[in-house]
């Protein structure tokens, strides 16, 4: 065994010279972090990191959240930096953009439409690839780059081939930016250096015309991670239920969907930090009055 790594010293000592980059170690990049703007995210990893990708994973049939993170993130970054959004799915709502202050002249919004009638979608994941890939050459500026593939179908976006991804990954780490990818599941890999995975947590709906509950009105009581759906009657909603069936109960024209929560599992890439690390957080989308 002994003869074996000599052999292997006298080999990497003849071809270090000549071949530096291959035998020598490569730095690990420091990251500078785009904050959120959710405070439990925030404090945990500190934002989304620049000259890296992050993926944040959310299945499109469920209410998961991700549009509230997308415009919390928008907001924060915009208002400093100029940021892109590559819409995939044609489904970015100005309206509310604006209403939350999300600062619309430092936003370049690239819409992704259909070319043929009969296969729609493909053709807009291609737009969308291409899209980002021009943006990344191009050095434009952007500090945030979001790709928007969250509504397409998880068939699709997992055809996209990893040599795609690994591309995105080595533009952006030249650029120092942010290149955020949202999508119905996993499909960067390592390519990504954070990766978030949301889901509905619950809702609490409120009552219009229900009058407040006096002192001393006794109700069930409430323990730590039960979720209040407002209503006719309040009754408490525990974790194990369906959060999709609590949203699509009917209710009255007179109660609003008042606050939604969200589950975020959070894992770190060893190149993110110097191990992998994962954890599962939890933040509340409130209704705005």
């Amino acid at each position: 065994m002994s003869a074996l790594f000599s052999i292997k010293a006298e080999i990497e000592s003849q071809l270090s010279p000549r071949f530096p980059a291959a035998f020598g170690v490569k730095e690990r990049p420091e990251f500078s972090l785009l904050p959120t703007g959710i405070a439990a995210l925030d404090h945990f990893c500190g934002g989304v990191p620049c000259g890296a990708l992050t993926e944040i994973c959310a299945h499109p049939a469920h209410s998961s959240g991700i549009c509230s993170l997308l415009m919390s993130l928008l907001k924060t970054t915009s208002a400093d930096h100029f940021c892109a959004f590559i819409d995939g799915s044609d489904a970015f709502n100005v309206r509310w953009a604006d209403a939350l202050q999300v600062q619309l002249e430092h936003l370049l919004w690239v819409r992704c439409q259909d070319r043929s009638p009969d296969k729609p979608l493909p053709g807009r994941l291609d737009q969308a690839l291409k899209a980002t890939d021009l943006l990344l050459k191009a050095n434009c500026g952007f500090n945030l780059v979001l790709l928007d593939l969250q509504d397409m179908p998880e068939k699709l976006v997992r055809r996209v081939p990893l040599d795609v991804w690994y591309r995105f990954r080595q533009t952006v780490e030249q650029l120092k930016a942010a290149l955020v990818i949202t999508t119905p599941a996993p499909v960067t890999g390592a390519c990504s250096a954070l990766v978030l995975r949301l889901q509905g947590a619950g809702a609490k709906w409120e009552s219009t015309t229900n009058p407040p509950q006096r002192h001393g009105d006794t109700k069930e009581p409430k323990r730590s991670g039960d979720l209040v759906i407002g209503g006719s009657g309040d009754r408490v909603i525990r974790p194990s239920d369906s959060v999709e069936r609590s949203l699509q109960e009917e209710h009255t024209h007179n109660t609003t969907l008042e606050e939604f929560c969200i589950d975020v599992e959070v894992n770190r890439r060893r190149d993110f930090q110097k191990r992998s690390a994962v954890a599962r957080l939890q933040f509340t989308a409130s209704r705005s009055l």
